[in-house]
């Protein structure tokens, strides 16, 4: 009775081992899942912030234009909102020491940081470039509006005194009738 005893629990160990080992891999895909989880967010709160800080950048550009602010801080400021999300990334860099060198790593995802860096700047240059087309088309706008005042200025000054003028000609030609009649 007491082998019987005995078998009976060593098969409830084994099984309880099997049943422990099972769960202990369970437990462990789960632990994966919820890691993979996290770094799947964080990779797609970082685009997010991306794409927001370019948006941002080219919008920005327009309202400080509106708001009359020199081209070079309008220059400046779109730069440097376009590219916040890459210059954390440009940081990041560790120097480790091996047995046979220094091992020294820049960025964690070159190509990304790369790729990101080239579009903040080319979102910053464009968004500049248009401003700059609006401040060449204002300035052409203002000179039209300037020739337009100089042209007007120039016919008030031709006909300042067109009553005047008028009156000298009747004048003139009530005097020429006056003397044919005379004579």
């Amino acid at each position: 009775m007491l082998t019987d005893l005995d078998e009976l629990t060593s098969q409830e160990t084994e099984e309880s081992n099997t049943t422990n080992s099972h769960t202990q891999r369970y437990l462990e895909k789960q632990e994966e899942k919820f890691y993979q989880n996290i770094q799947t967010r964080k990779l797609i709160g970082n685009w997010l912030l991306f794409a927001a800080c370019q948006a941002s950048s080219a919008s920005l550009a327009f309202l400080l234009f509106h708001l009359a602010i020199d081209i070079f801080i309008i220059s400046l400021v779109c730069a440097v909102v376009a590219l916040i999300p890459t210059l954390g990334e440009w940081a990041e860099f560790s120097v480790q020491k091996s047995d046979e060198s220094w091992n020294l790593t820049l960025m964690h995802k070159p190509i990304v940081t790369l790729f990101k860096t080239a579009v903040g700047i080319t979102v910053a240059v464009v968004s500049v470039w248009e401003v700059k087309n609006l401040i060449i088309q204002t300035n052409d706008q203002i000179l039209a509006v300037y020739e337009e005042i100089k042209k007007y200025e120039l016919m008030q000054k031709q006909t300042q005194y067109p009553d005047a003028i008028a009156i000298i000609v009747a004048v003139v030609i009530v005097g020429i009738a006056v003397l044919f009649r005379r004579s």
